[in-house]
């Protein structure tokens, strides 16, 4: 097994070389286990999760994030002169707030609970999991403070500063989780999953810190979008089917872009109307660009005489 795992670490045994080798030596057990399962119980050799220890977190973020995202469509198209982040960041609304806090720390708990009980079944060892574990109580404090905003025991934002501090504690948890896993691909993923998390803590940083930047506002929730995806491809490639490891970054450059241009597509079809863009009193966050008159550097930029 050491052989392995040095040549998991980076030595000349390919992916392809160290499965052939652990379904070899697989037991019984092993085999029924990775074999006759449900599928999205399944742990295929080399790996250590399964589809559903992935899918709920994932499942929490993307329904999380997608929810703050609508809201800030409907938000923008009411707006009305008003500003968008001078009226919604920070999130004040408690009741917005209170559910997300009550429902994401349901949520939380579930995780905590289906990973304790499937790490017992498998290992014996509720513990077994503890980076996930750990992962699960980080956003369950996020969601903790959420709550306690809305009974004005903590100042606003409070809530975003533990995400922060989730999504931190999470890179340092997928940073180090990916570079003990036994297959390079395995590896790969879980280091970009970590890189993910380290984005995601600095523009939600960015945002806390200048909060008339709509754009960092809506960055933040659109990498939890991205999060969320990549953590449903992970558990996919645990239970399901193997990646080649030249192709992995390439795979979430894809998720990313196809992320991006969702949320383009979806605002620039439902965003505010064409009419409240031009309101000259509107902030213009979504104005339209135009030659300025009263600026003669723009009329240079045409100037083909």
């Amino acid at each position: 097994m050491s052989n392995i795992g040095m040549s998991g670490m980076g030595g000349t045994m390919s992916d392809e070389a160290i499965i052939a080798q652990l379904e070899a030596d697989m037991t019984p057990e092993m085999k029924h286990w990775a074999e006759e399962v449900p599928w999205f119980y399944r742990t295929m050799p080399g790996r250590t999760g399964n589809f559903v220890g992935h899918a709920i977190p994932a499942s929490f973020f993307l329904g999380f994030s997608v929810f703050i995202l609508l809201l800030s469509l409907k938000r923008a198209r009411a707006l009305g002169q008003q500003s968008f982040s001078q009226v919604h960041i920070p999130e004040c609304n408690p009741l917005v707030l209170g559910r997300l806090g009550i429902g994401g720390m349901i949520v939380t708990v579930i995780g905590i609970t289906e990973e304790m009980s499937s790490a017992y079944l498998a290992f014996g060892n509720p513990l077994q999991q503890l980076a996930h574990l750990t992962l699960y109580f980080s956003f369950f404090l996020v969601c903790l403070c959420a709550f306690l905003e809305t009974k004005g025991r903590l100042p606003p934002d409070t809530h975003r500063a533990a995400l922060i501090m989730a999504f931190v504690s999470s890179y340092l948890m997928w940073h180090s989780h990916g570079t003990m896993k036994k297959l390079m691909a395995d590896q790969i993923m879980h280091i970009l999953l970590s890189y993910i998390n380290l984005s995601n803590a600095a523009i939600v940083a960015y945002s806390m810190r200048f909060t008339d930047s709509t754009m960092a506002f809506i960055g933040g929730y659109a990498l939890l979008v991205l999060q969320s995806f990549w953590l449903f491809t992970a558990g996919l490639y645990e239970s399901c089917f193997n990646l080649p490891m030249h192709e992995i970054a390439t795979y979430l450059a894809v998720e990313s872009l196809l992320v991006f241009m969702v949320i383009v597509v979806v605002f620039a079809m439902f965003g505010p109307e064409q009419s409240m863009q031009d309101n000259p009193s509107y902030r213009g966050d979504f104005a339209p660009l135009r030659v300025r008159d009263d600026d003669p550097d723009d009329h240079e930029l045409y100037d083909v005489s």
